[in-house]
């Protein structure tokens, strides 16, 4: 009998970016399928996290962030001052 992910792991894989032919992965018994998720899960935690911490400490901003300062800037020294408005959820 062919087993396939289960519906949590199935959607563990899709939130951690794994490979879309991982998702289609058949196993021939439960105990194959689950040793495998756990291998890839950790697998997929660290390159996640090793991903975000290259992000961190390569001072990467998004670009509307480099734009938004390179403007305030400019506008700052034609004489223009920034004023913020602060945001309320209600």
């Amino acid at each position: 009998m062919d087993i396939c992910w289960s519906v949590t792991q199935k959607q563990k894989l899709i939130e951690l970016n794994a490979e879309p032919a991982l998702l289609d992965e058949v196993f021939a018994d439960t105990n194959a399928r689950n040793q495998l998720f756990q291998k890839l899960e950790k697998e997929l935690v660290n390159k996640n996290k090793e991903h975000l911490l290259d992000l961190k400490n390569s001072g990467f901003r998004p670009i509307l962030s480099q734009l938004e300062s390179k403007l305030i800037d400019r506008l700052n020294q034609e004489g223009f001052v920034q004023v913020i408005t602060p945001n309320y959820i209600g």
